[in-house]
């Protein structure tokens, strides 16, 4: 692990900010910066951060906006988010937009704390190749989720393996045995099954097109599916 570990705490009540502040920097010896609004942090995070600390409720721009633009930016610095709302649908919310962790206010020092190692200790580990950006999708294998331009779209399995799959590859045409072996893997050692491939891919489309407004996906009759990127 760095010697230096850099943190950014976004958060507007200036005292709950101190308080987070000296539990990390006092007890762990971590560096600190604080920024008291959405527009403050968008500043900020040109540095080199370790982990956000991102309060959920900002005086000039929801956190989960901040959070978006971000994650639309492609950068990738984990994100704990603290808020009031603690009910399980913004928890949801928050962690389908790109955070790595949500903790409801009030909280111990103690589990701050804990929940910050545990980001830094899976960054330190975490591989590139988890991530996957084109053509304006940001796509994050471990996490499986997938964003367009900073909307976040749910997906199958099937669908976020299919979509994966063109996304490493733009432009190319992916054939349909490797879609096959990737978006249905348990059926992968046996021939694959050309009407349930024409399936998934045509609800992938259609789900796309109603997500984005358009179809980035061309079908390659007998061949395979390529995304436009471009």
């Amino acid at each position: 692990m760095k010697s230096v570990i850099n943190i950014l705490v976004v958060e507007d009540e200036l005292e709950a900010a101190e308080d987070i502040r000296n539990i990390l920097e006092e007890e762990e010896g971590w560096r600190c910066r604080l920024a008291g609004s959405g527009a403050q942090a968008v500043a900020e995070i040109t540095g080199d951060y370790d982990v956000i600390i991102l309060d959920r409720m900002l005086p000039d721009m929801d956190g989960i906006a901040f959070l978006s633009k971000i994650r639309r930016e492609g950068k990738m610095t984990p994100v704990l988010i603290l808020s009031n709302l603690g009910q399980l649908r913004h928890r949801i919310d928050g962690l389908d937009e790109g955070a790595d962790d949500y903790l409801p206010k009030p909280f111990a020092s103690e589990e701050l704390v804990a929940r910050v190692r545990t980001l830094l200790r899976r960054s330190q580990t975490k591989d590139m190749d988890d991530w996957v950006t084109t053509g304006g999708f940001l796509i994050h294998k471990e996490a499986r989720t997938v964003h367009f331009k900073g909307q976040f779209i749910r997906m199958s399995a099937q669908e976020f393996s299919f979509l994966t799959l063109l996304c490493e590859s733009p432009n190319d045409i992916v054939s349909r045995e490797l879609i096959w072996q990737a978006a249905w893997p348990a059926y992968s050692n046996l021939p694959p099954r050309q009407n349930v491939i024409d399936v998934g891919a045509s609800r992938l489309r259609k789900k796309l097109e109603k997500a984005i407004g358009f179809d980035p996906i061309d079908s390659i009759r007998g061949v395979g599916f390529r995304l436009k990127v471009g």
